[in-house]
């Protein structure tokens, strides 16, 4: 039986260093590769790898913390606020422009998927209205071309729904759904499978605003070297 040493803190932190990883490599070594000798193209692949463990865990995060939230209705203002805020870093980071329409960033994603969840716990007793309520919610994700799209909002409902599931088949169904995404992601399942269930002493907000503020500090020092 794997030991439960991380809290949800530890996991944040797991998730939010991954996430600087891989946006380090896609936001500026990249373009270090296209300048021949200057970069070996593994080297970014390998950092886009280790930053494939970061979305598994803030769709778990996610639905833990939609299960623990004792203000839902905050809680979803919360991801759009910072949905709304992560934008045009976002851009920059992606497009290098200020503002596009052609993707968007991952808290929209999870606020959808958190919509999932609140429809599938109001209509418990209403399987009907709650799969239509998940399918809206996947295909706004994929109309809006949010980051991880559909995928990304079945995954959160999928760990919502095996929460309390025996630790076996809770553990075997987030790994089929993690497997479809191919083997990086699947590592997440080692973190996952140490939560302890505690909540951690994590800053409350640090996490919200590391996503757009490391966003800026890397578009900016991409500029410096590249100029744009």
């Amino acid at each position: 039986m794997t030991k439960k040493y991380l809290n949800s803190g530890n996991l944040k932190i797991i998730a939010a260093v991954s996430m600087l990883i891989d946006h380090i490599g896609y936001c500026v070594l990249y373009w270090f590769t296209q300048d021949e000798g200057a970069l070996p193209y593994p080297v970014y692949e390998g950092l886009r790898i280790v930053g494939r463990l970061a979305f598994p865990l803030y769709c778990f995060l996610l639905a833990e913390g939609f299960a623990h939230s004792k203000n839902r209705t905050r809680y979803a203002v919360r991801l759009a606020l910072f949905a709304v805020i992560s934008e045009i870093p976002y851009d920059l980071m992606c497009r290098c422009t200020v503002l596009s329409f052609d993707v968007q960033n991952v808290y929209f994603t999870l606020l959808l998927g958190f919509l999932s969840m609140a429809c599938i716990h109001r209509f418990a007793k209403k399987i009907y209205l709650s799969i239509i309520a998940v399918a809206l919610c996947c295909a706004a994700a994929h109309f809006f071309n949010t980051d991880y799209g559909a995928y990304g909002v079945i995954l959160i409902v999928l760990m919502f729904s095996v929460r309390q599931a025996p630790p076996y088949i809770k553990s075997t169904a987030i790994a089929c759904g993690l497997i479809i995404k191919g083997l990086p992601p699947l590592t997440a399942i080692i973190p996952i499978s140490m939560y302890n269930g505690e909540k951690g002493k994590a800053p409350k907000y640090f996490f919200y605003i590391f996503y757009p503020a490391h966003i800026i500090i890397l578009c900016i020092i991409r500029y410096c070297i590249f100029g744009f």
